[in-house]
């Protein structure tokens, strides 16, 4: 009976050993809850691998962030590349302006309506640089309206001095005739020289609406004072014709009395003489007067002087001229004399109109038979 139940046991043995050994549950215990465990089944699936923090939370997933670059754009670069190459055409715009000047470290306000000047020197690297910013892409940077604003800032500033230029030529030539008394040409010469002060004019008021001050901090060679300085420059020259022209016009008709005085004077015609004289004195004072309260620009501060210094000549000469045709009509032949060699030293504190206006040179030579 006991030898059965061995061979029982031997066969069970037997029989099991040729048969798969299954394992027993596992369990696993995570730090992060202690005691608790999860158990887990023959199934074939592979749990997930968990990371733990020092602190026991979870992590996200993914701890790497891209970090956009600094890199420019396309746009950007065509735009950057297109504002370098304009600074270069304004660089050799400005330089063709400061050009013009004769001085050795030249300024925009080195170059006057006394300067003689080529508009295209300036006007075309200036519309080069415009066109190469006109081609840069629609994308916005505020240098490229500024150097536009550049662009424009040179172009109408040398067309506004080009037409002072001409209008000073003009009043050479006007100022000229004036002295030597050829008052038939000056109506049309004057007509011309008004007509190309009201073109410089006209640019004046483009450049002062259209462009700004601003712009010139996109440009390093230009300040905000130099634009400020350059637009009062051309402004003072442009106001100072327009007192010019009128100015000539009254120192011609006090010339016509002046002369028509002299007329009288010697043919003895003492009455008419002195009416003359004192309309002249009035004329010349009135034009004097103008002269000295204007604000005068460099580029006409000689001929102003010397405009100045004639007509308070012919304004004290011909008001002692009114005296001295007075006296004579009066018989009172001292006074006359005195009053004569007064007017005559007063006439010749002007050597400009002693030597360049026939009419003063003819009184004094009057002057000189008679005494």
């Amino acid at each position: 009976m006991r030898r059965r139940t061995i061979l029982a046991t031997v066969g069970a043995l037997f029989s099991a050993g040729c048969s798969e050994i299954v394992p027993p549950p596992q369990t696993t215990v995570t730090d992060g809850a202690p005691g608790s465990a999860t158990d887990e089944t023959a199934t074939g699936t592979v749990p997930t691998d968990t990371l733990q923090t020092t602190d026991g939370s979870e992590p996200t997933t993914d701890q790497h962030t891209d970090t956009a670059t600094d890199t420019p754009s396309e746009s950007e670069r065509e735009v950057a590349g297109a504002i370098e190459t304009a600074r270069g055409h304004l660089a050799e715009s400005l330089s063709g302006y400061l050009a013009f000047a004769e001085t050795s470290e030249p300024t925009l306000l080195d170059v006057t309506a006394a300067t003689d000047v080529s508009v295209s020197n300036v006007t075309s690297p200036a519309s080069d640089a415009r066109q190469v910013l006109n081609g840069a892409p629609s994308y916005v940077d505020e240098d490229v309206e500024r150097l536009s604003g550049v662009a424009d800032f040179l172009t109408t500033a040398i067309r506004c001095q080009s037409n002072l230029e001409g209008t000073y030529s003009k009043f050479e030539f006007v100022h000229g005739r004036l002295y030597a008394e050829q008052f038939a040409t000056l109506p049309d010469q004057l007509s011309q020289l008004r007509d190309r002060r009201d073109t410089a004019e006209s640019h004046l008021e483009t450049l002062r609406s259209e462009t700004d001050r601003a712009d010139m901090q996109a440009f390093d060679a230009l300040s905000e004072d130099d634009y400020d300085r350059k637009v009062e420059q051309l402004q003072r020259e442009v106001t100072a014709f327009g007192t010019l022209a009128n100015t000539v016009e009254t120192i011609a008709d006090g010339l016509e009395a002046f002369i028509d005085g002299n007329d009288e004077f010697t043919d003895e015609d003492y009455d008419s003489a002195a009416e003359l004289y004192s309309t002249a004195t009035r004329t010349f004072g009135t034009a004097n007067d103008t002269l000295n309260a204007l604000d005068t620009p460099e580029s006409l501060a000689s001929a102003v002087s010397e405009l100045r210094s004639v007509t308070n000549a012919l304004a004290t000469g011909a008001h002692d001229l009114a005296d001295a045709a007075s006296a004579a009509d009066e018989y009172e032949w001292d006074t006359h004399d005195q009053e004569f060699e007064s007017a005559v030293s007063q006439l010749r504190t002007s050597e400009v109109a002693v030597e360049r206006i026939d009419s003063v040179g003819e009184i004094i030579a009057h002057y000189e038979q008679e005494f």
